[in-house]
């Protein structure tokens, strides 16, 4: 094989990383992953690009059958490596003059379906957080108004302080999903002091599972993320490394779990 055609590895070795990764993906239930860095790509195939001249992504299903989605003009270099590993193809290119989120997604739902669970890498130097939300919202078949995302300080009073907000919103949602346990603690306070009951006129969900939430009135719908085990794990690691003990360098992952509560429920017919 000549030079220029060689591989930095051999191809059994990537194809035991895109087990490897697979195997990640089944821990995390996740049907797909959607890769967007420089690193990963040639992490997983050996393609070898420093910078990505606009949107560029590998899709690396459960199966472990690999698909390319991006700008049509990156694709030269998908399909010189295509060719020398015969592994993943091409599932759509992206011409400059099309909405390169929207066609995104289309493609994606093609590959995945649209309940599939997918993890996004997110590097904004390919695609942008924004971009994400607009590629899920197409392979999913959704509607998300920009008008519906809410920032803020991530506390209790901020929360408190969105539900103004959120309660004007013409054509209101039903469900509300914060960032975390402490904004959605504060929303449900704001929603009830406007006369509506949380989990039956609104849907409410946080992130993190705090004490707090479980005592809430009404309890709160929540993701238990795992914080304690994982500072548990680092601390064992790193007591076995002060006491001189051999320590694999390993990539744990911790299933989160969500935990319904009484702040979600179907929502009621407006009158």
């Amino acid at each position: 094989m000549s030079d220029e055609n060689r591989l930095p590895f051999s191809p059994d070795e990537y194809a035991g990383r895109r087990e490897r990764a697979v195997e990640l993906m089944k821990q995390a239930g996740l049907d797909a992953i959607v890769l967007t860095s420089t690193p990963n790509y040639y992490y997983l195939c050996g393609l070898p690009i420093m910078v990505s001249l606009g949107v560029l992504a590998l899709v690396l299903r459960a199966d472990g059958a690999g698909f390319w989605i991006g700008r049509r003009m990156e694709m030269s270099n998908v399909s010189v490596l295509i060719e020398k590993t015969g592994w993943s193809e091409i599932a759509r290119p992206i011409a400059d003059d099309e909405d390169q989120y929207v066609v995104f997604g289309q493609a994606l739902a093609g590959l995945v379906g649209p309940a599939a669970r997918v993890g996004f890498e997110m590097d904004a130097r390919t695609i942008a957080p924004a971009g994400v939300t607009t590629i899920a919202r197409e392979a999913a078949g959704l509607e998300i108004r920009p008008s519906w995302r809410i920032a803020g300080p991530r506390n209790k009073q901020a929360g408190f302080e969105a539900a103004g907000q959120f309660l004007a919103l013409k054509d209101r949602p039903t469900a509300a999903c914060c960032w975390n346990d402490l904004v959605a603690i504060g929303l449900m306070n704001g929603i009830a002091r406007a006369g509506l009951v949380p989990g039956i006129d609104i849907s409410v969900t946080g992130y993190d599972d705090l004490e707090e939430a479980a005592i809430a009135t009404p309890a709160l719908t929540t993701v238990w993320n795992g914080q304690r085990e994982v500072g548990r794990r680092a601390a064992s690691a790193l007591l076995d490394k002060l006491n001189g003990e051999p320590v694999h360098i390993s990539q744990d992952l911790i299933k989160p779990e969500l935990h319904v509560r009484q702040s979600t429920g179907r929502p009621v017919e407006r009158r």
